[in-house]
């Protein structure tokens, strides 16, 4: 039996991994020069830090399975990810908003002086239109704890990073599914002609792209990464809650607490995602917006054949964190094969 894989990120090896225990032959085709999907990192030239290429991606899970799978290919370390707020007067403040962001800031705000503070200027640059047009499916995610001391940004069971980094635990899993068997650097139609001698294709890219785009471009928001070299900063993760062109900076050393003389800091500007601008990679899936709804439900509507699985961010439409997309590619898998994987 064979399986074709469509995406070497995290549901796609996940995918390929279980597969590949069940006794396929597997074969991975991944568009990008490199595996992990927007979960890839890497150690720069002259820099002892592992940097993340598309962002800041945390570990965090209270899911037993996602937890367990992962650590078959990496130990965590004990990192607990910490997020502050600049917002006017130059105030820096922890966030979510806690007992001590009141400690921080010297005041208890009403709750909508909580969402104009924190909320609207940078909601507003995350998705590019006015925070009352934003759905109230993402508004309603807001985030308080007034009775709450606690300035960790998660709350799961388990967090932390990698010890030796994302693209690490990326290699040891295409070790087990054998890395002659899995490609870099094809065409996103490529797979097309693979799949007709596959048993079972799972694909994890666009959905829009693997109906040929015939209802539309699904939209995302995307967002432009700036890396610079810089001396070692106080804080992992700075949102801006103030009108202005960027999102936050994340300084990577911060993940493995390391005290280093200079390190890299990315900063981030969301934009449109232009699907002719390769440099920018679609990051936010926009759900609940009307135009999204609109093409979703026509794409949802059209099948995709009797052997195919969609799963991960992409191939669903829909926002996921790591462990929901291992949990997702677990569950479509199992619900194809009717038989437990995991």
């Amino acid at each position: 039996m064979k399986a074709l894989v469509v995406g070497a990120g995290v549901s796609g090896l996940t995918a390929a991994v279980l597969l590949k225990r069940k006794g396929y032959e597997v074969f991975v085709l991944e568009s990008r020069d490199h595996i992990g999907g927007n979960c890839w990192d890497h150690k720069p030239n002259n820099c002892d830090v592992y940097v993340h290429k598309y962002g800041p991606h945390i570990f965090h899970t209270s899911d037993e399975t996602a937890w367990k799978f992962l650590n078959e290919f990496t130990s965590f370390n004990d990192y607990k990810h910490k997020v502050v707020a600049s917002i006017a007067n130059q105030l820096i403040v922890p966030i979510p908003y806690s007992k001590a962001t009141e400690e921080a800031m010297g005041l208890v705000l009403s709750d909508e002086e909580i969402v104009n503070t924190f909320f609207k200027p940078y909601s507003k640059r995350m998705w590019g239109c006015p925070y009352e047009e934003i759905p109230s499916e993402i508004t309603g995610r807001i985030n308080f704890r007034r009775d709450d001391h606690n300035i960790n940004y998660f709350t799961d069971t388990y967090q932390g990073m990698p010890s030796d980094g994302y693209a690490i635990m990326f290699k040891r899993m295409v070790t087990e599914i054998g890395s002659s068997n899995v490609l870099l650097g094809c065409g996103i139609d490529v797979w097309r002609s693979w799949a007709e001698e596959a048993d079972l294709v799972v694909y994890t890219g666009m959905l829009d792209e693997f109906h040929k785009l015939e209802h539309d471009r699904l939209p995302y928001r995307a967002v432009e990464f700036i890396f610079d070299m810089h001396e070692q900063t106080e804080h992992a993760v700075v949102n801006y809650c103030l009108p202005g062109l960027y999102s936050r900076t994340t300084d990577f050393s911060r993940f493995y607490e390391d005290e280093v003389s200079s390190t890299i800091l990315c900063t981030e500007r969301p934009t449109a995602w232009n699907p002719k601008n390769d440099s920018i990679v679609p990051a936010y899936p926009m759900v609940h917006f009307p135009k999204a709804e609109d093409i979703l439900v026509k794409y949802k509507g059209m099948y995709p054949g009797k052997d195919v699985v969609l799963c991960g961010r992409l191939g669903t439409y829909k926002y996921m964190n790591m462990d929901m997309a291992i949990t997702n590619t677990i569950d479509r898998l199992e619900e194809q094969l009717g038989c437990k994987l995991y």
